[in-house]
């Protein structure tokens, strides 16, 4: 459970880093990530990506990958129709990507539950909070958490992979 907190916690400050256009050698970035992680940062040559590594495992961030989705993400998880993909997280374990889309909450949703069942996952969650929403759904031994969010001007996708630990659903 600390690894997964540890990595979400410097993968979002990665995020903020690489988001707010710091460049390779950044001093208080890299003083920032050990800090909280223990470990060291490696930042692409465009200054689009960074990968983390610690003795718990290393974590890659990436920007917009030219609207790809990152490798090995899985083929059964679709990306919603006309998004745009913000960045992706990837660490040894586990996969997250965030998409925007200009449409609806509710298109989104509808979208999610349909693709998602058509695709063999169980549902296992739904929850709908105003100005946003979350789905959780099982297979095998994986979940995936779809979060959406209406930031106004357009929806943030987030799906999120990870083992689930149980391989009989």
């Amino acid at each position: 459970m600390m690894k997964a907190v540890v990595l979400a916690a410097v993968s979002v400050a990665l995020v903020l880093a690489v988001g707010c256009g710091r460049k390779k050698g950044s001093a208080a970035r890299d003083a920032a990530v050990r800090a909280l992680s223990g470990g060291s940062v490696e930042m692409d040559s465009d200054g689009e990506g960074a990968r983390i590594r610690t003795p718990d495992g290393t974590v890659t961030v990436a920007g917009p990958r030219g609207g790809k989705l990152p490798p090995g993400f899985p083929a059964n998880v679709p990306q919603y129709p006309g998004s745009s993909v913000v960045h992706s997280v990837v660490a040894e374990d586990a996969m997250g990507v965030t998409l925007q889309s200009p449409d609806s909450l509710q298109a989104i949703t509808d979208y999610y539950k349909r693709e998602m069942k058509a695709n063999g996952w169980k549902e296992e969650g739904a929850i709908a909070m105003g100005e946003s929403a979350m789905l959780a759904y099982s297979m095998g031994g994986t979940t995936v958490n779809i979060v959406i969010s209406d930031t106004g001007d357009a929806r943030m996708i987030t799906l999120g992979i990870a083992p689930s630990g149980d391989t009989t659903k």
